[in-house]
């Protein structure tokens, strides 16, 4: 008259004493293995999730959490200049060259006339005055293309194709084919 026994599911725990017809949840912040006895905290890059089926779910990425981070029930937004690389990670990077910090976890790529030559920055610089740039995601002032020596963009900065490079006035104009005389 012995029936089966069944080993808790993922997420639940059965400790000796307790009847042995019913499992019960691990709480907020904390998993286990099926047939598991107690419950263990998330590990770093997971957190508690109480709607989830799974006990801990990875943090999604602009967000982390470390082995320190005293809630295990959610994962912590990464600063302005910082994000995560993938879903589960348990530190936030700078962003990457080419890149600045739009908000608070997310890195945006530098539009065309931009450029972004360090790590974790706000926001991008733009190419200087006689130079443009047509490309994204540039790392590099020297990614910025010269105007030829008869051209100039005067005081404007950040431009974004040549058509900017105009003749120099006070040396040269412009002929009917667009070439500086």
């Amino acid at each position: 008259g012995v029936g089966s026994c069944t080993s808790c599911d993922p997420g639940q725990y059965r400790k000796s004493g307790d009847v042995a017809t019913s499992c019960t949840n691990c709480d907020a912040g904390q998993s286990s293995v099926a047939g598991s006895s107690k419950c263990q905290p998330c590990e770093a890059g997971t957190y508690g999730n109480i709607i989830s089926t799974e006990a801990c779910d990875k943090c999604p990425i602009g967000f982390a959490r470390n082995s320190t981070d005293t809630d295990i029930t959610q994962c912590r937004q990464c600063k302005l200049g910082e994000t995560t690389k993938a879903k589960g990670e348990s530190t936030c990077d700078k962003c990457e060259y080419g890149q600045y910090g739009s908000s608070s976890g997310t890195c945006t790529t530098c539009e065309p006339g931009k450029f972004q030559d360090t790590k974790g920055e706000t926001e991008c610089k733009r190419c200087p005055v006689d130079t443009y740039l047509s490309e994204e995601g540039k790392s590099s002032n020297k990614d910025c293309s010269d105007c030829t020596s008869d051209r100039s963009t005067g005081s404007k900065i950040g431009n974004i194709n040549a058509k900017a490079c105009l003749c120099k006035r006070t040396e040269f104009y412009t002929d009917k084919d667009g070439d500086c005389q």
